[in-house]
């Protein structure tokens, strides 16, 4: 486990008011620079599970969920990886269409299909197809404007999302 890191914050030292004693010389003029660091309060919590959740994004969409879609979008967004932003199950493989409905515990293929469909509509996850051994798979992958697990995310898989950031896109 990684322990949290205090945040210190670095402030200037005011060199002319320390004089060099062999030269009598202001030690602000010799063009030097001093800071000196100070604790803030704060520390830093570090961790490698961790997801950001774009909050203007998220209010925009919550409106138009059902609270149990919530919950399911919520476990799909613990499970992100890749640069695609797909949803992934143990080694960062792509969940298939089955191996999410049993991830995300439901028991109902039409309402795992159904809960896709809904989520899709308002643009919240899109289907995602690769190929694994010449068969052509169906994986999904969320709207990295709401939710990503990374920084970078693919330009081709940012092309494909709405910017649900604002109010209009999220119908």
């Amino acid at each position: 486990m990684k322990r949290n890191k205090p945040v210190k914050r670095m402030l200037p030292v005011d060199l002319n008011s320390f004089v060099n004693v062999k030269t009598g010389e202001l030690l602000g003029s010799t063009g030097a620079m001093v800071v000196r660091s100070e604790d803030t309060g704060l520390v830093m919590v570090d961790s490698s599970e961790y997801v950001m959740v774009d909050c203007r994004s998220f209010w925009n969409v919550c409106d138009l969920m059902m609270p149990a879609d919530l919950g399911y979008l919520f476990k799909m967004v613990q499970m992100l990886g890749t640069a695609w932003n797909v949803v992934c199950g143990r080694n960062n493989t792509p969940h298939s269409a089955e191996s999410l409905r049993a991830a995300l515990g439901i028991k109902s293929e039409s309402g795992f299909y159904s809960l896709m469909r809904r989520l899709e509509e308002i643009g919240v996850v899109y289907p995602v197809y690769k190929y694994v051994d010449e068969e052509k798979r169906r994986t999904y992958m969320v709207n990295p404007y709401l939710a990503r697990r990374r920084k970078t995310i693919s330009k081709i898989a940012i092309s494909f999302c709405r910017d649900l950031r604002m109010r209009g896109d999220a119908t």
